[in-house]
């Protein structure tokens, strides 16, 4: 095989890896926003680089190049999920480190709220967010009245960075108790 062989080879090999990571990224993008997680994540990245010197055999030239397993389990991949009113209930007894977040109006929140609610208005989220809730990857259910702000601030705390989002629709669904004042 030439030397002109190999490097239109490599080029070809190189050309195609850097093509389906695009479309993984893409597909990966796609997902994360939609909500929907792969079942199965990739474990590594396999890049393949051809010898530049051109003497050996392109495939005796091939190297992975591998992501620690322990890195890929200590990042955590910025998500949302839709949960029921009552899966709700049982996370806030079960667990003791949460964040319950309000994301209704001031006047709405005072009328009625749920014990422990912390009040970060929906059309302040993206201002308030960083320096209120520090912390991306702690657990967060998010509410407001009827479900539709709550799924926007959710979806902006996402786009943010926060890594454990929940968003559980509006208080007029909450069956259990709340407070005034």
């Amino acid at each position: 095989m030439t030397q002109k062989s190999k490097l239109i080879i490599g080029i070809g090999v190189f050309a195609l890896v850097i093509t389906g990571a695009a479309s993984f990224y893409h597909m990966s993008s796609k997902q994360a926003e939609s909500g929907i997680v792969p079942a199965e994540q990739p474990n590594s990245i396999v890049a393949y680089t051809p010898d530049r010197q051109g003497e050996s055999d392109l495939q005796e030239n091939i190297t992975p190049l591998q992501t620690e397993e322990s890195e890929m389990q200590d990042r955590k991949t910025p998500e949302y999920r839709k949960i029921t009113a009552e899966e709700a209930k049982t996370m806030m007894a079960e667990m003791q480190n949460f964040i319950l977040l309000d994301v209704r109006t001031d006047v709405e929140y005072k009328e009625n709220r749920i014990d422990g609610a912390i009040l970060i208005p929906d059309t302040e989220m993206s201002t308030r967010a960083e320096t209120e809730l520090p912390d991306k990857n702690a657990l967060i259910l998010v509410y407001c009245r009827s479900g539709r702000r709550s799924q926007d601030a959710a979806n902006e705390l996402v786009k943010m960075g926060y890594t454990n989002v929940y968003d559980f629709g509006g208080i007029i669904d909450w069956p259990f108790e709340t407070m005034s004042g």
